[in-house]
């Protein structure tokens, strides 16, 4: 599967939420957290994996936000994935692109993803 196959997975089924969970455990930092492998991941888990690859791949998140129709029924939260640049005290980055989920514990589960896809993006073009 590709990232974006990842992405695009709808969680709202359970078998969803676990091939999304089965795809977490292939990625690195998940599988030092000391957590049995294999189990669903709290929310928890997932925060420290974030804050983790952000902080070593200078990578930020542009907010959490839910979007509602007619302004009364929930739908999804998106939020944006940012690059940052390199040597700098400012926040200044590349867009890497907007992540969509039903739940937060889906949307925090596709950002990290995402940021995962991105690393191993530059890192096969060379640029990481």
């Amino acid at each position: 599967m590709k990232t974006e196959d990842i992405l695009n997975i709808d969680c709202r089924e359970q078998e969803g939420r676990d091939t999304l969970n089965r795809f977490l455990w292939k990625i690195k930092p998940v599988t030092k957290l000391g957590v049995p492998k294999g189990c669903i991941l709290s929310i928890e888990d997932l925060e420290k994996v974030l804050h983790g690859i952000s902080i070593r791949y200078g990578y930020t998140i542009q907010g959490i936000q839910p979007y509602y129709e007619d302004n009364q029924r929930f739908v999804f939260f998106s939020c944006g994935v940012m690059k940052l640049q390199e040597n700098t005290k400012r926040r200044l980055g590349t867009w890497i692109g907007t992540v969509y989920g039903i739940t937060l514990w889906e949307t925090m589960a596709k950002i990290i993803v995402k940021i995962y896809g991105d690393i191993m993006e530059r890192r096969k073009d060379g640029k990481a």
